[in-house]
């Protein structure tokens, strides 16, 4: 995903049900979303995509567990 509008998302693993769901409902509202499983492909420097994402994104979604 390039220089776009996009919400970057923040999450641990433990919390994909949750954020599966919440990033569904902002999807379905409009908006784009930013998320290291469906953006980085396998073989990708992991962490160079995700540093990249972050500069370009216009906001970022942090979801922190209990």
């Amino acid at each position: 995903m390039r220089a776009m509008d996009y919400t970057f998302i923040s999450y641990s693993r433990q919390d994909h049900t949750f954020v599966d769901k919440l990033v569904a409902d902002l999807q379905q509202a409009g908006i784009r979303v930013w998320r290291d499983t469906e953006q980085i492909q396998a073989g990708a420097q992991w962490q160079r995509e995700i540093e990249d994402a972050l500069e370009n994104a216009v906001a970022l979604l942090y979801v922190s567990s209990k």
